[in-house]
């Protein structure tokens, strides 16, 4: 035989071909056969099969034929180990094709955003359907076609058991590089969709259109077929790193690398219709923004007031608007609801903001007139394809899996106003030349709601697709759906537009308006109101006015952000440096310099709200009260960042007013202490409460569950700040009262403590009586004066007329009361002579007060406070003393002044004197030798004047004497 000849042909590098190695292996296999054990070869004769022949060169003939065996064998292995190196290298290059791919269409992406002259835009979205259907081809199932090699082949079944140890690492490898390729041309399709949104309409073309689709409806069926087989398969991913220490750090790698193959296939999703109309709609509408954009910032008009670059300070309080000085206020009605009256009145207004006079736009072309028409043009042609080239829309049953054998009545389903249309797996998939594209409803809830027809595949359908009324109606819908997504979505990227940073070219001019946050406040209302005019005199599409609504809202928003954040670093830097000396602010009031930037933080905040809470929607159509919920759900995104930034605001005024009112207390600085506790506080009391109230009407009592999730949430948010900010203004208001408290007991401890020191306690009071009587007061009274109320007096010049009266009440009273109570503490003797001694020291008090307070109104009040009742009374209590041994001394009218009659009493007096503004409100008429001063008449006040008993004790003569009564006169008498 010819492979057991030894001819140097064969030596000299002859081949055989392989089907002739086949029929001699074929030929000696009937003649010979391999016995184990024992390795025998032997002649096998067909009429006794167990029998042995001998053969002289039959044990040659075996060896041959075992060595062929074992050459064969290693071919295929060698062949096999070929296939699959072939298919792993073709993978790795497809990847690093679509890797080239993606680049280039995240550089036209990058193009597009950055609006950067690259010329014509294209896409490699054409080329999508050829890319999905070489994935489906080839390298979808490279692990089945390698499974399917190595159990067909007759050489590879010995070494089968060992192959497969071996081609488990092989087999991880092909499914990894198949989900990193599911995972590109899925990049590829989410940004070709972005690149493909913002190509010219007319250049493209239907073979584009279907390509995409086609591609789209390819991709979700792979993707659906893979993830079918990984459900089923009995060998889940592992990592294919077998060292430890390998093992761990790939482990630590796939936790923070959201790229790796470990999250590939979980991250890799189908990609539903409505996702692609999203996208398109989305992307399409940016375009129109940009072109609003481009008309409110770049007209001639406007440009000049930008380069004019003279812009008066903007007032947040509130909007000249022509000259009816009305606050500016979101209207939410249509143009279907705009009366002519206000029409006329809005077109005939010449908006004027600071000196800026807001341009009338309506006469220029509108940038949106061609933008409608074009896209219903694109979205029925892109639709049309959808619906008769493809099965996106449709939902399918695929033969096998766990219903495999039941009947089914498949159908389409008419699509909710959502249009989600995701992809629900099969538990077995069909052979991969039967798979078709399956399509799913939302839910089992959702589908029941749709509306059915049969599907093009049902045998009960008419075989005719072309002018199908299922595929027209689901056209129609989409198509206003799409346009509704396009018209809505103007709205957010013309805020997103407005909010994009712009950089300078190389000859130093901007190339626009530039982030809203870095211009000016009259300028950025200017554009607010544009909007305004443009929304009001019906010049937009009716579609288009509530999302315009919402950018003057946000735009608002947005500038009262800025300003907010420039308030609140200025009173922050302010409250490290602040001397705390007057700031005049409005109608004559003073406060401290970082409270007044604590107050203008406030103010756009108040605006804001007043803004929002002008809103008023008086429409009642099902589609109103949808744009109504709308509203208000925007309105609540805005409160409640509102009102966290009046939270973060009066925590910094709390913190600031607290500090500093203990600070100047400690010190005893009167001036700064008054300002930061009366002017201060008060102010940034009020701003708060306005906020409060701002907001109370967004807020349900009692709070109400909601349908509507995130509306609830936002309610509750602003609930609760609401009652933090309530929180903080009782703390503001108790901060006020307590610094009242302590100053007044700071005061009555310096009162005391001066008193103790300057005010003679000796003989100087019992002088007798036939002396002259004295006619200055003593000079620790004058002392007193300019220790303890001078600085007061000075310090009260900047308050309001209702602060310096608490405030000079309660330091009038509780100098007085200290000067008393010292006065009873040492039980001072007062002859007559002493007794007018204090009587001029009393009135050289009422005197002075007179002359120094410079308001009429707060003079007044003071003199007329009970604590000169009480003093004079005290005088007179002192001034009833004998000349002679049981004979009474009648006062002269014309030497005291005045005569008091008191009613012996024991009760105390109730007067809450340290709350300010508290006082007698009346005075008497002067009978004294000073014509400015009054001093008062007990007798026509019925004043009941308090320890009555502790002054009679302290005269001279007819003083209480302590009698010891006899035993007999201890006991107690029972009634």
């Amino acid at each position: 035989m010819f492979f057991m000849e030894d001819d140097d042909d064969e030596e000299d590098g002859g081949e055989f071909d392989i089907r002739e190695v086949e029929k001699t292996i074929g030929a000696l296999r009937q003649c010979y056969s391999i016995f184990n054990p024992g390795t025998h070869v032997c002649k096998r004769n067909r009429d006794h099969a167990m029998s042995f022949a001998h053969c002289g060169s039959g044990v040659v003939i075996g060896e041959k034929y075992a060595e062929m065996h074992r050459l064969m064998e290693r071919r295929a292995r060698l062949e096999f180990m070929r296939d699959y190196t072939n298919r792993i290298n073709a993978v790795r290059l497809f990847i690093a094709h679509l890797e080239d791919l993606c680049q280039e269409e995240y550089q036209t992406w990058y193009a597009v955003k950055h609006e950067l002259d690259t010329g014509e835009i294209t896409t490699n979205l054409e080329t999508l359907s050829h890319i999905c259907e070489e994935l489906r081809m080839h390298h979808v199932n490279h692990w089945n076609s390698v499974k399917q090699h190595l159990h067909t082949s007759k050489w590879l079944r010995p070494q089968l058991p060992e192959l497969c140890m071996e081609m488990d690492h092989m087999r991880l490898m092909l499914m990894q590089y198949r989900d990193v390729a599911l995972w590109w041309v899925e990049q590829i399709i989410r940004i070709g969709l972005e690149v493909f949104a913002h190509m010219d309409v007319d250049n493209i073309t239907q073979t584009m259109l279907w390509n995409v689709a086609r591609g789209i409806e390819d991709f979700n069926s792979i993707l659906q077929t893979v993830r079918h087989i990984n459900s089923h398969d009995i060998h889940p991913h592992r990592t294919l790193n077998v060292d430890g220490k390998a093992a761990l750090h790939s482990a630590l790698f796939n936790c923070v690398s959201n790229n790796s193959t470990a999250h590939v296939a979980s991250s890799v999703k189908p990609i539903p219709f409505s996702k692609v109309l999203h996208t398109l709609a989305l992307e399409r509408s940016m375009v129109a923004a940009k072109a609003l954009h481009s008309y409110f910032t770049m007209n001639q008009e406007f440009l000049s007031l930008q380069q004019a670059n003279r812009f008066s300070e903007f007032t947040w309080e509130s909007v000249v608007n022509g000259d009816n000085g009305k606050s500016i206020s979101f209207d939410t009605r249509t143009s279907d609801y705009h009366s002519s009256s206000s029409q006329g009145s809005c077109s005939g207004l010449n908006v004027k903001i600071g000196n800026l006079i807001v341009p009338d736009l309506t006469g220029l072309p509108n940038p949106l007139g061609e933008f409608g028409r074009q896209e219903r043009e694109f979205a029925s042609s892109f639709l049309g394809v959808v619906c008769q080239s493809t099965t996106l829309l449709r939902k399918h049953v695929v033969k096998g899996g766990a219903h495999w054998g039941k009947k089914f009545s498949p159908r389409t389903q008419r699509h909710s106003s959502a249009f989600r249309f995701d992809i629900e797996p099969n538990s077995k998939p069909p052979l991969l030349s039967e798979l078709k594209v399956k399509t799913a409803e939302k839910n089992e809830e959702n589908s029941q709601k749709l509306d059915a027809h049969f599907s093009r595949h049902d045998p009960k359908r008419k075989s005719v697709t072309w002018g199908d009324n299922a595929d027209s109606t689901v056209k129609l819908q989409l198509t206003s759906r799409y346009i509704d997504l396009v018209w809505n979505g103007i709205g957010n990227n013309l805020c997103l537009v407005f909010e994009q940073h712009v950089w300078n070219r190389g000859d130093g001019v901007a190339q626009g308006l530039g982030h809203v946050g870095l211009c000016p406040d009259s300028l950025l209302m200017v554009i607010v109101y544009m909007i305004q005019q443009g929304v009001a005199k019906e010049f937009f599409p009716a579609q288009l006015e509530e999302p315009l609504q919402s950018v003057s809202r946000r735009l608002v928003a947005s500038a009262a952000w800025a300003k907010w954040e420039e308030a609140i670093c200025g009173a922050l830097a302010s409250s490290t440096v602040d001397k705390c000396s007057p700031t005049p602010l409005a109608a004559g009031a003073y406060s401290t310099v970082t409270a007044k930037l604590l107050r203008d933080t406030f103010r756009p905040l108040l605006f804001l709200v007043t803004s929002v809470n002008s809103i008023k929607t008086q429409r009642v159509s099902s589609e109103v009260l949808k744009q109504s919920a709308e509203v208000r759900k925007e309105s609540l995104e805005i409160l409640v960042p509102a009102m966290a930034r009046v939270l973060a605001t009066c925590s910094v005024s709390l913190k600031w007013c607290h500090v500093k009112t203990f600070q100047f207390l400690s010190g005893w600085a009167v001036s700064p202490f008054l300002l930061v506790t009366q002017s201060d506080i008060k102010v940034l009391a009020d701003e708060s409460k306005k906020a409060l109230t701002l907001v109370k009407p967004f807020i349900p009592e009692p709070p109400k569950s909601s349908s509507n999730q995130v509306e609830h949430q936002l309610v509750l948010q602003l609930t609760a700040l609401s009652l933090q900010v309530g929180e903080q203004c009782g703390q503001l208001q108790m901060l006020s009262g307590s610094a009242v408290k302590q100053f007044a007991s700071s005061l009555k401890a310096m009162a005391s403590d001066f008193f103790q020191g300057a005010m003679p306690l000796g003989k100087v009071w019992r002088k007798k009586s036939n002396q002259e009587f004295p006619t200055d007061p003593n000079e620790y009274v004058k002392q007193a004066l300019d220790t303890l109320v001078v600085p007061i007096l000075m310090g009260v010049v900047n308050l309001k007329t209702t602060a310096q009266l608490g405030t000079l009440s309660v330091t009038v009273v509780s100098v007085c009361e200290t000067w008393t109570e010292l006065i009873l503490k040492e039980k001072i003797k007062f002859s007559l002579y002493g007794a007018h001694q204090l009587y001029l020291d009393f009135l050289h008090v009422r005197t002075w007060l007179s002359e120094s307070i410079q308001n009429d109104e707060v003079k007044q009040s003071i003199l007329s406070l009970d604590i000169f009742k009480y003093l004079f009374g005290a005088v007179s209590l002192l001034k009833k003393q004998p000349k002679k041994k049981g004979v009474a001394t009648t006062v002269n009218r014309e030497e005291m002044s005045t005569e008091v009659s008191i009613t012996s009493t024991t009760s105390q007096r109730n007067n809450s004197l340290l709350s300010f503004g508290e006082g007698s409100g009346h005075t008497s008429e002067c009978n004294s030798d000073h014509d400015d001063v009054s001093v008062p008449d007990l007798d026509n006040d019925n004043y009941k004047m308090p320890n009555s008993v502790d002054w009679l004790a302290l005269r001279v003569h007819g003083g209480a004497r302590s009698w010891k009564l006899p035993s007999c006169f201890n006991r107690e008498v029972n009634d």
